[in-house]
């Protein structure tokens, strides 16, 4: 997974905790979020590997630590905050006690009611050093505190690329963004339940939508695709199997022409809510995010600007502007020659 292991480090992930995505990533654990640990001893040689299977399995904290002896320097990377709770599992918090370790990387705090920052406390107070790494969980699980605080609540996310003279699409280039930004495009996808376009983007582009960039996984992380078809019945001349397209109309013997009625936003976060399609990645042009941004309806939006020109084409619009209005905050990361703009709902 070179190109993943270079795309992550632009986040300036440690190594080990790059090693503990990559096994988060790999996995399929729902309604249980992703999650990935390694062991290392104090020269950052990993020592183990574990990752969280799902419900009933140990957590990836217990999976790494079961199988190797632990050294009082040896340390812990792990992408989420271990749990508190021992309702449903033995206490991670704990067990991490019981083998001695006393040196942890954490990828974000578990926002779990039953954890939320209880687990970092008692390290703490049993002597154990935490160390946050901002931002892992964040892009490993994505929806986990619309899932967590927000029941229900569908998690947004929107995607766009731009040049440097801020064209979104150009008939002379097919892509705007370098390998690096490109391969974290699929870790978003790979980390999400659904991408949704619009019917232009649909026809003009033929995309794949698919993780292909991400090489050597076990699972099929592939999301489910949807399009904003809206009501040109002249969609038999489009139509592919892979793909479900939302509408205003039916047509007998298509399952993936789907009525949901006048394509309002409640419609369509109905359609979702009924279906657990919990996360959505919005890709698309210009009309599909001014949807999206005039609904309110983002969790977060990943921009990215190229260093290059196009010259011709289409343009970004004005409406992208409301996303640096004080409802998000905004963190810039260099991707060699790209800018990822990564705005989060406050």
């Amino acid at each position: 997974m070179q190109s993943l292991d270079k795309a992550l480090k632009c986040f300036s992930f440690p190594d080990s905790m790059i090693e503990a995505f990559k096994l988060g990533i790999n996995s399929q654990p729902f309604p249980n979020p992703k999650v990935g640990a390694v062991v290392t001893d104090k020269y950052f040689k990993i020592k183990s590997k574990g990752y969280h299977k799902g419900p009933g399995f140990p957590h990836a904290e217990i999976d790494a630590l079961k199988n190797v002896e632990i050294n009082p320097d040896d340390i812990l990377f792990v992408t989420l905050e271990p749990c508190f709770h021992s309702d449903t599992s033995p206490s991670c918090a704990s067990e991490i006690i019981k083998y001695g370790i006393k040196n942890i990387y954490y990828g974000g705090i578990d926002q779990d009611i039953r954890t939320n920052g209880k687990s970092i406390q008692k390290l703490n107070d049993n002597k154990v050093k935490t160390i946050l790494v901002e931002g892992v969980n964040e892009l490993l699980n994505p929806h986990y505190i619309n899932q967590k605080i927000n029941k229900k609540k569908v998690t947004y996310i929107g995607k766009l690329a731009v040049s440097s003279d801020n064209f979104i699409y150009s008939e002379k280039n097919r892509y705007i963004s370098n390998k690096e930004s490109l391969v974290i495009t699929h870790i978003l996808r790979a980390n999400i339940n659904s991408i949704l376009i619009g019917k232009n983007t649909f026809i003009i582009d033929n995309p794949l939508l698919d993780t292909r960039f991400l090489e050597n996984l076990d699972v099929n992380l592939n999301p489910l695709k949807f399009v904003l078809w809206g009501n040109d019945k002249n969609i038999l001349n489009f139509i592919k199997e892979d793909f479900i397209f939302l509408t205003n109309f039916s047509i007998e013997g298509y399952k993936n022409i789907v009525n949901i009625g006048n394509l309002t936003f409640k419609n369509i976060n109905d359609y979702f809510k009924e279906i657990d399609n919990f996360s959505v990645l919005i890709e698309g042009g210009n009309k599909i995010h001014e949807y999206f941004l005039k609904n309110n309806s983002y969790d977060n939006f990943y921009l990215f600007k190229s260093s290059n020109e196009l010259g011709d084409g289409l343009k970004i619009t004005r409406e992208i502007d409301l996303l640096n209005v004080e409802k998000y905050s905004n963190k810039e990361i260099q991707l060699i020659d790209n800018t990822l703009n990564i705005y989060t709902r406050y």
